[in-house]
């Protein structure tokens, strides 16, 4: 009995095993146990080492960035930098300049109107000036411009248009305003060909009439600021990259960063964004692979026994490959799992597997491409061979197929990507022994699933097909004509089965095992008689029926004292189904005084079914062969007659309407 059903049996009697027997629960817990499993495996391998510092705290070793991130402080002082670099931005007011020439064309206005008009005094001139003018001019000063011939105050007004716009045009700040007073005091102090008063008189035209015409421009100060911080680059810290030295004390920058990805020991809080992709990822894959089962591998799913399987061979892989990637990652078990899949449950359901633990193992030890290449190719690869495989030295076979794989994609990659020679080298070393290793673990750990789990695989069946096995030992000493018997209908159900894509291999060794039950008795039956009495012509048909129908139930007796797998007892169990043994029936209703006394069913088998194709059909390649035994003279045409009628009569007594098999199978059989 397996560990599983073992623990089951045990709980026959608990409370608890109702529960446990509902398939739903089963299915919660076991999603429960993949779920929480993995994430404890990701949970454990993807969260780093956090370090005990304070900020201006030395650090006590060197600590390494566990994923890409931005270090925000140090960027925004960049970006600071830069906005402060830039210098303040002003605009010239086009308008100013037009303000000041008129105000400088309306002081000679006035002045040339007072000096044409020739109807008053030079001091009535003069006073008319001083009061309409703003220029502050003494009445000196004015007549002494009024004295100044036309010609003169027209070259003048001209100068004063001239040095206006050329100080206009390259703006006027408030601050710059007395130096730009001087600076065109002394321009016309240096010009001769005006006399004092006039020199005087335009230096305060130009002073009261020149103006600020450069302002502030707040906004496009800021628009350069904000485009400066624009262009600097964020500052981003590479998944592996050095944050900090040990003996380096901690910056502001730094503790940030520590902060944000978990690092701190003390205050440093739970990094979400890890753990939130980690969830992400679990439930994406885990979910995948869940409905590739409902949709292509039903059979499955309805097996809580296998998918408590499965999920172990999953966990234990992840934690396996986590605990090796401190040697090496190209030597992750991830095959082995793969191989043991395709051959204990069927290589889709390996394949499959073998995609989704790829990527977990590559997410849990380091995110290599090669790693994910090299795991996809080899594990499917691996699961390809080792399908179907009938000796266990064919897996360490499949072992080196799996290595060579590894080494020649491990090379491909590394010399696309690389110029490291060696070290390319050294790496697909390590996958070719990740091959080998992968089989010396199958191999190893092979006989606890088919034990733990009672699994009959291939390779357990080829072991029972061994003539050594003790039970065929006993079958060939103590009744050689069944043991005959069973090893023709071997023959013939494997063929047959192999036809209907069925498991030929099962069906020929239930076959071999089917009659062990008549070792109990073996010569009241004909095929172990060899010409001697039959003892049935000794005793009545009733019990010369107990005693054949009895077979079975000896079978299952001698299969419970030599633990017989149980996919095998179903053969013992099933291979008469309840057909009537019609022989003596029959004789039993002759010598009956009533024969409408004799029921039937007391010489009948009793049962079950067989609910199989494989167990189908043994039960027919048995009736076959004994009665094909029996024929006189027999010939091609008698032969396809009897098996014909031998089918039919199964049909019609409804032996076979468990089994799966449709007429279509029945007709190639």
């Amino acid at each position: 009995m397996g560990v599983y059903n073992e623990i089951i049996y045990k709980l026959k009697n608990n409370p608890l095993k109702k529960l446990l027997a509902k398939k739903t629960v089963q299915y919660i817990m076991l999603a429960v146990l993949l779920l929480l499993g993995t994430l404890s495996i990701f949970i454990i391998s993807l969260s780093p080492d956090k370090v005990d510092v304070n900020l201006g705290q030395r650090a006590p070793r060197d600590v390494y960035a566990t994923k890409t991130i931005e270090d925000v402080r140090t960027t925004e002082n960049l970006r600071n930098e830069a906005a402060n670099s830039i210098d303040a931005q002003f605009r010239i007011d086009s308008s100013v300049r037009t303000e000041v020439q008129q105000e400088i064309e309306n002081t000679f206005q006035l002045l040339y109107a007072s000096k044409g008009d020739d109807n008053l005094s030079e001091s009535e001139k003069s006073e008319a000036i001083l009061e309409e003018n703003t220029v502050n001019l003494g009445e000196g000063m004015t007549l002494g411009v009024l004295a100044a011939s036309r010609d003169s105050l027209e070259h003048l007004e001209r100068y004063l248009y001239e040095i206006a716009a050329e100080k206009l045009n390259g703006g006027i700040r408030l601050e710059d305003l007395p130096t730009v007073k001087a600076s065109a005091e002394e321009s016309l102090r240096n010009l001769t060909e005006f006399n004092e008063p006039l020199q005087v008189f335009g230096i305060r035209v130009f002073n009261q009439s020149i103006r600020p015409n450069e302002f502030y421009d707040a906004d496009r100060t800021e628009e350069l600021k904000q485009q400066a911080r624009e262009e600097v680059d964020s500052v981003i810290v590479s998944q592996d990259e050095r944050i900090l030295r040990e003996g380096e004390r901690v910056s502001v920058s730094q503790m940030q960063m520590l902060r944000e990805m978990g690092l701190l020991g003390s205050d440093g809080g739970l990094d979400y964004l890890l753990y939130s992709g980690i969830l992400i990822i679990v439930v994406v894959l885990l979910l995948t692979m869940v409905f590739y089962l409902l949709i292509f591998q039903k059979e499955l799913i309805y097996n809580s026994k296998q998918l408590l399987m499965l999920i172990l061979i999953i966990l234990l892989t992840l934690t396996v490959s986590k605990v090796l990637s401190s040697i090496t990652v190209f030597i992750m078990p991830v095959t082995t799992a793969a191989m043991l899949l395709a051959i204990l449950i069927n290589p889709k359901v390996a394949i499959l597997t073998n995609i989704i633990l790829s990527i977990m193992t590559v997410l849990i030890t380091g995110n290599s491409m090669t790693l994910l290449i090299m795991l996809l190719i080899g594990g499917t690869l691996g699961a390809l061979v080792a399908h179907r495989t009938e000796q266990r030295g064919n897996i360490l076979l499949s072992g080196f197929v799996v290595g060579a794989a590894n080494f020649l994609v491990v090379i491909g990659i590394g010399f696309i990507n690389s110029n490291e020679i060696n070290e390319i080298f050294i790496h697909a070393g390590y996958g070719a022994i990740g091959g080998g290793f992968a089989a010396v673990l199958t191999i190893g750990t092979l006989p606890f699933w088919e034990w733990a789990f009672e699994i009959l695989t291939h390779l357990k069946l080829m072991e029972l097909s061994n003539p050594n096995q003790p039970l065929l030992k006993k079958l060939l000493l103590e009744a050689p004509g069944t043991y005959h018997h069973s090893i023709i209908v071997g023959n013939l159900s494997e063929a047959a089965t192999d036809a209907v894509g069925g498991n030929g291999l099962l069906s020929r060794v239930g076959a071999f095992y089917h009659d062990i039950g008549k070792t109990r008795r073996p010569y009241f039956f004909k095929e172990n008689q060899f010409g001697a009495d039959n003892p049935h012509d000794q005793i009545a048909p009733a019990k010369s029926t107990r005693i054949i129908t009895g077979h079975v139930r000896d079978g299952l007796a001698v299969a419970t004292e030599h633990n017989l797998h149980r996919d095998i007892v179903e053969f013992i169990k099933s291979h008469h189904g309840n057909t009537l043994v019609a022989y003596f029936y029959h004789k039993e209703k002759e010598r009956a005084k009533d024969p409408s006394t004799i029921k039937e069913k007391a010489f009948r088998y009793e049962g079950p079914k067989p609910d199989t194709k494989e167990t189908a059909i043994v039960m027919l390649a048995d009736s076959v062969e004994a009665a094909v035994r029996s024929i006189q003279g027999p010939n091609r045409e008698k032969i396809e007659e009897l098996i014909e009628k031998i089918i039919q009569g199964k049909l019609q007594d409804g032996q076979l309407q468990e089994s799966h098999l449709t007429l279509k199978e029945i007709e190639r059989i």
